[in-house]
């Protein structure tokens, strides 16, 4: 739908000094006219007719844990939209990580994005992200990050090993890890 508006400024006629018009008076007969036209064309331009994404976090913070663990996340992907979401494209920082999520979402509809993170091979702090290309002009990309720490089962066994011995002592228990 085009419209097409043109405002003029009707000219004041011609008076004597002493009977002035005032700047701006033929601006009340314009504005009516425009309060209508955007009155009856409002509803025409209020719902645009596009895909809308919304995700309700992007942070994935899995904390701690053994390598070889499989860490999951589902999140809930939401189009807000009044058209199908597609999802175009997705971008994956590491490969041991998977995305599981349908490819279109209808009007008003959610869909749950599933990440899966293998973290063999993985030791120390894990940082990944994943990027999802959507026909949504207002969000064409959406970032997903996902982070936590893995360590071997030593470390884990130390860590709660050394949480257990009060500060400035020794363990009374002898450790199996090192001999004297």
């Amino acid at each position: 739908m085009t419209l097409a508006l043109g405002v003029f400024r009707q000219r004041a006629p011609m008076l004597s000094r002493s009977r002035r018009v005032p700047e701006g008076a033929g601006f009340g007969r314009a504005v009516l006219p425009l309060a209508l036209l955007l009155l009856l064309a409002s509803p025409a331009l209020a719902e645009e007719q596009v895909p809308r994404a919304h995700l309700e976090g992007t942070l994935y913070d899995f904390g701690t844990v053994k390598t070889g663990a499989k860490v999951q996340y589902t999140i809930p992907l939401q189009n807000l939209g009044a058209t199908d979401l597609v999802i175009q494209d997705m971008r994956l920082s590491v490969p041991a990580l998977t995305v599981r999520t349908p490819r279109v979402i209808p009007p008003r509809e959610a869909a749950i994005l599933t990440l899966e993170l293998d973290t063999s091979g993985f030791r120390g702090d894990v940082q990944a992200r994943v990027v999802l290309r959507t026909n949504d002009p207002h969000a064409p990309s959406l970032e997903l990050h996902v982070r936590g720490r893995v360590e071997s089962a030593v470390e884990l066994c130390l860590a709660r090993r050394s949480s257990s011995v009060p500060s400035g002592g020794r363990s009374t228990e002898g450790s199996p890890l090192s001999r004297s």
